[in-house]
């Protein structure tokens, strides 16, 4: 995730960005099969919105955080964002 940070290349940061929607996908397809009055699109925008709120805010380079220099932080921090968008959904 730092990677796509540093990256300067904008065809590079579209790669990296594409790698997570890869990674992610069978996540935001378990949502979309869970969630029927939730489409196909609304999952897939969860799954935007999760990755780029987690580069966004990178949870893990912050020292007062409890993510801080955990290996797993990003998929935590991707999921928690998946689900809580999830959840805003139906409110």
């Amino acid at each position: 995730m730092d990677g796509y940070m540093k990256e300067k290349d904008t065809l590079y940061s579209n790669y990296y960005i594409s790698a997570l929607i890869c990674k992610y996908w069978k996540d935001m397809c378990r949502y979309a099969y869970k969630n029927k009055n939730a489409t196909t699109e609304d999952c897939y925008n969860w799954l935007i919105n999760s990755i780029l709120t987690t580069i966004k805010y990178s949870a893990w380079n912050n020292k007062d955080n409890l993510l801080y220099n955990d290996p797993n932080a990003v998929d935590k921090s991707i999921h928690v964002v998946l689900k809580s968008n999830r959840d805003y959904f139906y409110i």
